[in-house]
């Protein structure tokens, strides 16, 4: 399915992620105008409260964010990849940028196994769209990115496809909550960014490439959340 019926969250960083986009959206925009050095004002348009917190994935969140049209004719995403896609947390826009999110709320979920592609021309495709990714961003093809932390690095590769396939303002945004001492393994600031490196070591990804401009992390306290 293109989409996902969420509902409301009960807990976790789902909730957390609903509270802060339809109650304190102005908490992430005072937190990514910091970062970007100009005011930013997010239209967000998933999970939204008024469409029964919906997400989206594969054509659907490029038709949410009205951007399906312009990659269709740059280069549609089913050339790219493969339905059952990139699940996004959020979605937001602001005037011709759009901003795709990954949320986090403890350690644990970062740490994501390899793709559960069965398929072999589903593998196939997922395999070559990493590849391009990594070709462009001058990885070695030595990391294997459809293994352990999958999930991080298929993030990257739609980043690529946004940017340089369909020539979209994008930007990726991990969102990583702080404090949520319902989990022993709650993220703090400094775990989250220490977590990151980790990630980054094991993905052969450097500290500044082509893309990394277009990355920014987040992080909120979920106190401001309650």
């Amino acid at each position: 399915m293109a989409e996902k019926h969420s509902g409301r969250a009960e807990k976790g960083s789902q909730l957390y992620l609903q509270n802060l986009i339809n109650r304190y959206p102005e908490i992430f925009d005072s937190e990514l105008s910091k970062q970007l050095g100009r005011e930013i004002k997010v239209n967000w348009v998933s999970p939204i409260e008024s469409d029964n917190y919906r997400e989206y994935r594969d054509s659907a969140f490029l038709k949410k964010l009205g951007i399906k049209n312009i990659c269709d004719s740059q280069r549609p995403l089913s050339d790219f990849w493969p339905d059952k896609g990139a699940h996004w947390d959020a979605l937001g826009k602001f005037d011709s940028q759009v901003f795709i999110v990954e949320a986090k709320g403890h350690i644990e979920e970062i740490v994501s196994p390899g793709t559960g592609a069965t398929d072999p021309n589903y593998l196939k495709q997922i395999q070559a769209a990493l590849q391009e990714t990594k070709k462009f961003l001058r990885i070695k093809s030595e990391y294997d990115w459809s293994k352990t932390l999958y999930q991080y690095a298929n993030r990257l590769a739609h980043l690529y496809y946004l940017r340089e396939c369909c020539k979209i303002d994008a930007f990726l945004i991990f969102l990583y909550f702080t404090n949520d001492t319902s989990w022993d393994d709650y993220g703090t600031e400094y775990g989250w960014k220490c977590a990151e490196l980790v990630v980054h070591k094991i993905l052969g990804i450097p500290a500044k490439h082509k893309l990394s401009k277009y990355i920014r992390n987040i992080y909120i306290d979920v106190d401001k959340l309650i």
